[in-house]
């Protein structure tokens, strides 16, 4: 091979031994063949390395790198991390935004979802052939724990408990595991799952529902509504953003408010009448004394 070709051979592999030295590159004074060799460095660099004798060569485990003036690596400049720093910034309040919206959509999905299968297997269950049932109960897992009994594949506590909603993320970060069941089923008891007892509930339900109500009365809705048709800021599921009603016919609708922005005029029908109210007590059967929601902070 020609000193060109070698020369040549060398400046190339150069390029992929810089990348590739993992210590601390060690000067060589005195040419040792053997020891090069046993280092696996190939032939061909060791008479490089013989035929100029007067260059400063380092070598690593596996490479031969020759470079008269290797700089040593250096960490990044206070002006250069500042540069990343912002650009990480500017990169984060692009995203951010879109990621929270993202999750938002996610969250009212699923918000919706567990609204309308509550509200499902509740009119399968109270409408059974030619019979009709009223789903009652003392609280809201009770009344939980009345439709998991009367439907055997509806003992789903995640339904109940929304994992994001606040509450129950504070719950789970205290080192308490979600629940499994609504009900604890051994034999022929059925008792309510203590673990599903023990967690904030996402929603409020009517207990004593009527089955034959108006098809425009609610069953079941987000935690945190007020008496004035606005959802609590602390309280709310998605705070004062707003929340779902699911009706008595299974339909669920999302609310900001529950008063028309225009007239200021409530969207509900008063239970038996046709006048319009904004505050859901006197859209059911009963009034308040039949809301049943689980206690969390001071909602009303």
């Amino acid at each position: 091979m020609s000193n060109s070709s070698r020369l040549f051979a060398l400046w190339a592999n150069f390029f992929s031994s810089a990348a590739e030295i993992g210590i601390q590159p060690r000067r060589i004074d005195k040419i040792d063949k053997k020891n090069l060799q046993k280092a696996g460095i190939y032939k061909l660099y060791v008479k490089t390395a013989e035929r100029n004798p007067q260059k400063s060569f380092y070598f690593c485990t596996k490479k031969l790198v020759t470079m008269k003036n290797i700089k040593k690596s250096r960490g990044f400049t206070l002006v250069e991390l500042l540069i990343v720093i912002a650009i990480i910034g500017v990169l984060a309040s692009l995203i951010y935004p879109a990621l929270s919206q993202a999750m938002g959509a996610g969250s009212k999905v699923k918000s919706m979802n567990s609204a309308s299968n509550i509200a499902k297997t509740w009119l399968s269950y109270v409408k059974t052939g030619t019979k009709t049932r009223i789903v009652t109960g003392q609280t809201i897992y009770d009344w939980a724990a009345a439709l998991a009994r009367g439907v055997d594949d509806f003992n789903d506590p995640k339904l109940w408990i929304l994992d994001f909603d606040l509450p129950v993320i504070e719950k789970i970060s205290s080192g308490v595991a979600m629940p499994k069941f609504v009900i604890d089923r051994k034999g022929s008891s059925t008792q309510i799952d203590p673990e599903f007892k023990s967690f904030p509930i996402s929603w409020a339900v009517a207990n004593r529902t009527d089955p034959n109500a108006p098809s425009g009365t609610p069953l079941v809705w987000s935690r945190g509504l007020k008496p004035n048709g606005e959802w609590d800021a602390n309280e709310g599921v998605f705070k004062r953003e707003g929340g779902h009603i699911a009706y008595t016919d299974a339909h669920v609708e999302w609310y900001t408010s529950l008063r028309d922005e225009n007239t200021g005029q409530g969207l509900l029908t008063i239970y038996g009448e046709t006048a319009r109210t904004f505050n859901i007590a006197q859209a059911i059967r009963g009034g308040s004394a039949n809301i049943l929601k689980s206690s969390v902070g001071t909602e009303e």
